[in-house]
């Protein structure tokens, strides 16, 4: 799921996540501030929230 800010990504997280992980599903969510293993286990969720600029600079970095 793509938002435009880490205010946006970060909420979301929490309310539909919640109702996510009732049903089974690991959320993850990536933001500018984590490190490679919190990327790392954030890319392996079910479903993953973040940001444009964050998912194009992780595509970037993996293709280079």
């Amino acid at each position: 799921m793509v938002t435009v800010n880490d205010y946006l990504a970060r909420p979301r997280l929490g309310v539909d996540g919640q109702a996510l992980q009732f049903l089974g599903l690991k959320v993850g969510v990536i933001v500018h501030d984590l490190d490679d293993q919190e990327r790392k286990d954030a890319y392996n969720a079910d479903i993953t929230y973040g940001t444009n600029n964050e998912f194009g600079f992780d595509y970037l970095r993996a293709t280079t």
